[in-house]
């Protein structure tokens, strides 16, 4: 038997607007993970996630 979890995956952090901004703003050096997490209310490695 399996165990009873969660079923499907978590709802993303960042939606693929903020994804793409986060993104432009840390690749032309304008600023930090950081910074770029603390304006989009997440961790840093949520933020990571997206910059890939």
């Amino acid at each position: 038997m399996r165990a009873r979890g969660r079923a499907g995956a978590r709802w993303p952090k960042l939606t693929e607007d903020e994804a793409a901004l986060a993104k432009r703003l840390y690749d032309d050096r304008e600023e930090t993970v950081q910074q770029t997490a603390d304006m989009f209310g997440v961790l840093p490695v949520d933020g990571l996630r997206h910059l890939d």
